[in-house]
């Protein structure tokens, strides 16, 4: 491997490290708490309150990468509702 993408790579790895690290990602619990309740217990819980989530992305839509695998399937999709039974 060449030495310049060793270093990328390297350099890669530690950028992701801070970045998982920095950002939380409890929000993410709170919204599939419903989901994972019914998932182990065969049961839903009862919807007590309505809550709204929110989140963006850190990175353009439309952003071009040199990814030779390419899109994934539905990238496009720019919005998701999850609405209780």
């Amino acid at each position: 491997m060449d030495l310049i993408i060793k270093v990328s790579l390297v350099f890669m790895h530690a950028l992701l490290d801070i970045i998982v690290s920095s950002l939380l990602f409890t929000g993410w619990l709170d919204l599939m708490h419903y989901y994972i309740i019914g998932f182990k217990t065969g049961e839903y819980p009862i919807i007590t309150r309505d809550r709204i989530f929110l989140w963006g992305r850190l990175s353009p839509a439309q952003a071009i990468t040199p990814d030779p695998i390419g899109k994934p399937a539905n990238y496009d999709i720019v919005s998701t509702f999850t609405i209780a039974p």
